[in-house]
């Protein structure tokens, strides 16, 4: 698979993707943004936030690898995990798949 192995790695990876906008956000991800009223500012506040990245057993659909990232909102006042796969493309440039948004917790 090429992915990132490590969560360093796949924070490093997600968070230069997100940057220079190498990433597609898949038709389930759009879904969840709309049923849990997220907005994309709220996605790029929890890659540039990260405070916790974890292996996701999922299976990936390009060769890559899939990952949770969990962070805060753009008001900082809920935490959200959004599921990826990163993989490189034709090219080997490091891409991202926005897959799924988890419902935002309120922090306390």
């Amino acid at each position: 698979m090429v992915g990132p192995k490590t969560k360093d790695d796949a924070r490093k990876w997600a968070r230069e993707a997100i940057e220079n906008a190498r990433f597609i956000p898949s038709v389930h991800f759009r879904q969840r943004l709309a049923e849990r009223r997220i907005g994309m500012n709220d996605i790029y506040a929890v890659f540039s936030r990260c405070r916790r990245v974890e292996p996701y057993s999922g299976m990936p659909q390009n060769g890559g690898t899939c990952w949770r990232f969990f962070g805060l909102n753009i008001d900082g006042d809920a935490e959200i995990a959004v599921g990826i796969e990163a993989y490189q493309d034709g090219d080997g440039r490091e891409m991202i798949i926005l897959c799924t948004v988890l419902p935002a917790e309120e922090k306390s």
